[in-house]
């Protein structure tokens, strides 16, 4: 599913934040600041300055996923 962590009025893309995931509901965050990918608890964080960044870590993350890097 995806969602917003703010209030954008579409009904399509409902609010969720790190606060809401779950064992069985996980949440990828997108955040502006330093660079890196980390997770607090059930919620995976990425983080970056650009959309270069962004990029790079969410290309960083599915290579962990799919296990083809530790």
């Amino acid at each position: 599913m995806i969602s917003s962590s703010k209030e954008n009025n579409n009904p399509d893309f409902p609010i969720k934040t790190c606060n809401d995931t779950t064992k069985e509901i996980g949440v990828i965050e997108l955040r502006y600041g330093e660079p890196k990918l980390y997770s607090e608890g059930e919620c995976v964080i990425i983080q970056g300055n650009s959309r270069e960044d962004f990029i790079k870590y969410n290309d960083l993350l599915s290579y962990m996923l799919l296990e083809v890097i530790e």
